[in-house]
């Protein structure tokens, strides 16, 4: 580990370990490497190395900021060294000492962005933010220091301050000043997709920047280029299709059928059918799975529609709309109290054990970990869910049609009560409405794999062998 010091020294932290690791991800196949090579050894030893420059004589001495004044912390906002900045910024901030504000202040006309941004952040800190601020440093010629100050002109946005809402006017010039805000970005957004539709990192980056109105991105889509161009962005809008149905937002669903149907393309009506139809689950899971208050009139009409492939995606959408409001089949529709409270501190257990892999949304992340939302895995048979829980799973295993091949390892390291709390908040989560797992049960699976010690296997869990 490398870090840059206080002092301008270069410390380098030396462990002398082969692998570090969290106990967490350390899988029963890297577990078994690691022990193979003696990648764990040595232990009880390692270094930290201090590296000054060899020419230049000694690294100048740092300012005790336990004993610098108010004017001298602010000062060091303009330090050469970024931690000594960071430093002074604390100081200021914990301290509270809001008689710096000038002296801080005289920071902001420093010809350094990272000065300039040091002392907005020491202004934010104490309270000290004004829409003068906002006003200004919007039009900064520093991008991050711009980017600092549009996170703190929520305010005066707010309250249409023509100073901030000019400065939005400016910011680029693909589409007429007089143009609002929000269309400008989705029709930038949408530029994006028509440049570069194969591009799978930058469709994911659009869907993240338009959640959840990815609908609008494809309705911009729809209204641009030719047939033969919309037949290159086939592959683009079926997946942008697939994350809004996925978003589980009903306007946004809605919004997307509806513009399947009044579209006039039948390459872009068959890539957006096409791609909510591959938002569905599998099997019996996606019967209700679209509550959209209702059959949307566009999707029937679409149902009956000449074009074969267009008629049949229609109508596998079609079987998916919940009717009348009912719940699924098999779905528990009310909590006891007890349960209500597992479910609640569930949640907290997840943000800390789950949520860097899986996604605080259960969204999951191509290469790491499957989604959890909408995964037959985590609303299937509560037995099976806590197997996986306490040893953990090696794929390959397909999670709502698609094949992960890594390994999940297990978390038996959590009590029985905090993995009751957790596996019952993911079977509540996300739009699920399976039934909670108690504490008695999962003591239960534990006691009965107690010699368990590999990860399980998707034809394991499946009881096919």
């Amino acid at each position: 580990n490398l870090s840059n010091g206080p002092d301008g020294a270069l410390y380098v932290v030396d462990m002398y370990r082969g692998v570090i690791q969290h106990r967490n991800y350390v899988t029963s196949f890297l577990r078994d490497q690691v022990e193979r090579r003696g990648l764990e050894q040595p232990i009880h030893k390692g270094r930290i190395w201090r590296i000054v420059p060899k020419a230049g004589g000694v690294v100048p001495p740092v300012l005790r900021l336990s004993r610098a004044t108010a004017s001298e912390a602010a000062a060091a906002l303009a330090h050469p060294s970024g931690t000594v900045r960071d430093l002074a910024l604390q100081h200021l901030v914990q301290q509270r000492t809001r008689d710096a504000e000038r002296a801080v202040r005289a920071q902001l006309e420093h010809d350094r962005a990272a000065v300039r941004t040091a002392a907005l952040s020491a202004l934010a800190g104490l309270g000290l933010w004004t829409d003068s601020e906002v006003r200004r440093f919007v039009r900064d010629l520093d991008p991050g220091v711009q980017s600092f100050a549009w996170q703190h002109a929520g305010a005066p946005l707010a309250r249409r301050d023509n100073h901030v809402w000019q400065a939005i006017e400016r910011i680029d010039a693909f589409a007429p000043p007089t143009a609002s805000a929000e269309p400008r970005a989705f029709a930038r957004l949408a530029a994006f997709v028509a440049e570069t539709p194969d591009d799978p990192v930058l469709r994911a980056c659009v869907a993240t920047a338009a959640h959840p109105r990815i609908g609008a991105v494809l309705a911009i889509l729809a209204g641009r280029g030719d047939e033969a161009a919309r037949r290159r962005w086939r592959a683009a809008v079926v997946d942008l299709s697939r994350r809004a149905m996925r978003s589980r937002d009903a306007d946004s669903q809605r919004a997307l059928l509806a513009l399947a149907g009044r579209t006039d393309s039948t390459a872009m009506r068959r890539a957006l059918l096409e791609g909510a139809s591959k938002a569905l689950p599998n099997g019996d899971r996606r019967v209700g799975w679209l509550d959209l208050g209702g059959t949307p009139a566009q999707l029937v009409s679409l149902g009956q529609h000449p074009d074969e492939r267009t008629r049949g995606h229609a109508q596998t959408l079609l079987g998916a709309v919940r009717i009348g409001g009912a719940a699924a089949p098999g779905a528990v529709t009310s909590l006891t109290a007890d349960e209500k409270a597992r479910v609640e501190r569930g949640a907290v257990v997840f943000r800390g054990a789950c949520a860097a892999c899986h996604q605080l949304d259960g969204s999951g992340q191509r290469g790491l970990a499957p989604p959890l939302r909408d995964s037959e895995w985590v609303t299937g048979p509560a037995d099976r869910l806590v197997r996986i829980a306490l040893h953990g799973v090696r794929g390959p295993i397909e999670v709502d049609g698609e094949r992960w091949d890594l390994e999940m390892p297990g978390q038996s390291h959590l009590s029985d009560a905090e993995l009751a709390q957790v596996l019952s908040y993911l079977r509540r989560a996300f739009g699920h409405q399976a039934s909670c797992v108690d504490e008695a049960a999962v003591q239960q699976v534990r006691k009965r794999t107690r010699r368990r010690a590999a990860a399980w296997t998707a034809a394991e869990l499946l009881g096919e062998k």
